[in-house]
């Protein structure tokens, strides 16, 4: 899996938290009433993306939920054309769970994270990596106990214009990666291991990254680990 385009979601965030200046529509009891009658009002990702298409008369090309918000609900909601909105968003149960859009405000006006600026990156198997590469990540992979990291960058005998980065997961645990950033030579990396109850959804005990540009800066932080148990009723 390939990926080329990058948004700056860390940086959106940070922004987004700083606007104060908000618009937004005031909704009477019978308009309320008559929007409890549409189903699709429940999915707060599609409230989200009318109200960006019918309202801000915008085509939406991201969004994302800001961290620690729940209810009322912050959504950073990025254009086609590079304008970016937070949209605040709340549920209202006593009209049978529908999501209402509160008010927005702009966050910026330019495309931030442009592609200029990234680093594209790969998510690689061994099979598919250079013979020295998998060498090398073999050998960490066979003599690790637990959960570890390590990068290695393309001056140390591998690819002067790559650079890798290896997650290794805890013993019966999965690697999940939350999100990563990869622009001006830096990257950063947040995941955590999962440890799930059931082997029906198998096993992700490694990822290995590569990136298609030297990198000077690496900063990895492993998040604190889940457990996930199936708790569906067995047919």
């Amino acid at each position: 899996m390939q990926q080329t385009d990058f948004v700056n979601y860390d940086e959106l965030a940070e922004l987004a938290r700083r606007v104060t200046r908000f618009t937004g529509p005031d909704y009477s009891d019978e308009q309320l009433n008559n929007m409890r009658k549409e189903d699709w009002r429940k999915d707060l990702e599609e409230v989200t993306r009318n109200f960006a298409n019918e309202k801000l008369l915008i085509d939406v090309a991201f969004m994302f939920s800001l961290p620690d918000t729940y209810n009322p609900r912050s959504i950073v909601v990025g254009s086609t054309t590079g304008t970016i909105y937070l949209i605040n968003l709340v549920k209202r149960h006593n009209y049978d769970g529908i999501w209402t859009a509160t008010n927005y405000g702009i966050v910026s006006e330019s495309n931030i994270g442009t592609e200029s600026q990234n680093i594209a990156y790969n998510i690689i198997t061994l099979d598919n990596a250079a013979p020295k590469v998998k060498e090398w990540a073999q050998a960490y992979l066979n003599s690790t106990h637990g959960a570890e990291e390590v990068f290695i960058s393309g001056n140390a005998n591998m690819d002067e214009d790559k650079t890798y980065i290896l997650l290794v997961a805890e013993p019966k645990a999965s690697i999940e990666l939350l999100n990563i950033r990869a622009a001006n030579q830096m990257v950063v990396v947040n995941y955590a291991d999962s440890f799930l109850d059931e082997e029906m959804y198998g096993r992700q005990p490694y990822v290995l990254l590569e990136f298609e540009a030297p990198v000077l800066d690496v900063f990895i932080k492993k998040n604190s680990s889940v457990r996930i148990k199936d708790i569906r009723p067995y047919m």
